[in-house]
């Protein structure tokens, strides 16, 4: 099924009846956003971060599932020797359906991500990969099969065949945390980032990943913004030592030669990154020797940046998603903003689905420093209709784990990547976030696309019909007190402990945080 519109609203309030008497002069109001052309001041355009682009189209993607179907449909669209498809990821699994749903309405046989790149490369498309090289995944057996995917004919296309490199070019310890899609087909240069690894644990439970299938948020950007998150799989593939070996035997990328998008519509869209600092920590070598990022030398923190910007114009409230919730920058850039709004909600994970070390401890720390302010209210995911355990959330098939990491802010600006609230997201690893602003179109019911994208998850994190939470000071009554049908409920940091650490040791987050997720 193809993702809802964006800008349109609910169905309850798009829809509305009413009996027009010949005497009585009868008003109808229809909801919608009014124009607000004020995108200024949600970009950071300080030196040194990336453009704000105008002219996008962007589709938020909710759960892994409609994030596979929208890619499995770009991914078709590409299909000549003029096309490519390019990824990066923390994690990639090639042999399960993306979208088995797809094969009954007449698409590919299969949407496993393996036969839809064979596909690909048979017609002279272009294939390149870069997957992290992590202990106990399959990425090195995956990087192996698109390396040996062929065209059949003789002689095939420049730069066709498949390419492929396991890439452990990060910081010690770091890790290669992007989860980005790049195809140019006959529908132009279409992108994805977001929270989303081509990871059947998105769409499936595995008994490997507590709380799977695990909530997400990902989106499709078409328009000048996608050239930044195409720039940032040439600059790391053309950076990284094993690259010229795969350029020289299959062709160059065509990337580096890809022609500008254009205007595609109306969403505003900054792209942040974050790069570790190879000049002051090792790790990293580039294809010169060098021990940085030729792109990045001193590393790269505009998504941090990009993310503290935008909480700073929050002037009604601040929603957040998170997977981890531990970085005290944040917290205190938070707690500074708290006088200015009305309602600040945060969702994460319960902390017995997580594995990060220390965790009780450090979400403890993140939220006892916003101090006691009425307006703040962390939640959990819970299955519906079963009381709340605030230790413990059974890892079933109905406990959800969060692993979106997401902002909203005044129902005006949304922020959609793959940077978790934490120092390794925000300094170490490697990361992408898209700032996302539209003005919206002053006609009846149009909303902005961070407004829709908001109505769309509290809906169904509240088990509430999209009219009950079209404005968000209003309905977040529900997430202070969720009712027992509703699917999270309010987060309790004293609840329980880590037993594996001193409480009184907290380490920082450096000492904690794990690779990412």
């Amino acid at each position: 099924m193809a993702p809802k519109d964006p800008l349109k609203p609910p169905r309850e309030l798009e829809q509305r009846s009413a009996v027009v008497q010949t005497v009585v002069t009868n008003t109808l109001e229809v909801p919608c956003d009014p124009r607000d052309p004020d995108s200024g001041r949600w970009f950071d355009t300080s030196s040194g971060m990336n453009p704000v682009r105008p002219g996008n189209h962007v589709l938020a993607l909710v759960e892994g599932s409609e994030a596979f179907a929208a890619m499995v449909i770009a991914i078709e669209t590409a299909n000549s020797a003029s096309h490519y498809i390019y990824m990066l990821n923390w994690w990639a699994e090639l042999d399960f359906e993306l979208s088995p749903a797809h094969t009954l309405t007449g698409g590919a046989a299969s949407t496993k991500l393996i036969d839809l790149l064979s596909n690909a490369v048979s017609k002279g498309v272009q294939v390149r990969a870069m997957f992290w090289d992590q202990l106990g995944s399959q990425n090195s057996t995956e990087v192996k099969r698109i390396n040996g995917l062929s065209f059949p004919g003789t002689p095939a296309p420049p730069g066709a065949n498949g390419g492929a490199i396991l890439d452990n070019n990060t910081l010690n310890l770091g890790s290669h945390h992007q989860k980005i899609l790049i195809v140019q087909g006959d529908s132009g240069l279409i992108t994805y980032c977001g929270g989303v690894d081509f990871n059947p644990d998105r769409i499936s439970h595995l008994t490997r990943q507590p709380g799977s299938p695990m909530h997400d948020v990902h989106c499709e950007i078409q328009g000048d913004a996608s050239i930044d998150l195409l720039q940032i799989f040439l600059d790391r593939w053309t950076d990284h030592p094993d690259s010229a070996k795969i350029d020289a035997a299959n062709g160059p990328l065509r990337g580096l030669s890809s022609a500008i998008p254009g205007f595609h519509g109306d969403q505003f869209v900054q792209i942040g990154r974050t790069f570790g600092n190879g000049s002051a920590h090792a790790g990293i070598t580039n294809t010169k020797g060098q021990r940085f990022y030729s792109f990045a030398p001193t590393g790269e923190r505009t998504a941090k940046r990009l993310i503290f910007h935008a909480i700073e114009q929050a002037q009604r409230f601040i929603y957040l998603e998170d997977q981890y919730l531990v970085d005290m920058d944040t917290s205190n850039k938070l707690k500074a903003q708290l006088p200015k709004i009305q309602r600040l909600i945060i969702l994460i994970p319960h902390p017995s689905l997580n594995d990060h070390p220390h965790i009780w401890a450090m979400c403890k720390r993140f939220v006892d420093n916003l101090g006691s302010d009425p307006k703040v209210v962390v939640c959990y995911k819970k299955p519906p209709g079963v009381t709340p355990n605030p230790k413990v959330v059974a890892p079933t098939t109905t406990a959800t784990y969060v692993h979106a990491k997401m902002w909203i802010m005044d129902d005006k600006f949304a922020i959609i990547g793959s940077a978790n609230c934490g120092q390794r997201s925000y300094t170490h690893d490697s990361e992408v976030v898209a700032g996302i602003f539209d003005e919206s179109k002053d006609s009846p019911c149009t909303l902005h696309f961070a407004h829709s994208l908001r109505i769309r998850l509290w809906a169904d994190h509240l088990n509430l019909k999209p009219a009950d939470v079209f404005d968000p000071v209003g309905s977040a009554v529900h997430w202070f007190k969720p009712p027992i049908l509703a699917r999270v409920a309010v987060f309790n940091q004293n609840a329980d402990t880590d037993s594996r650490f001193n409480p009184n040791n907290i380490p920082t987050e450096a000492e904690a945080e794990p690779f990412g997720g």
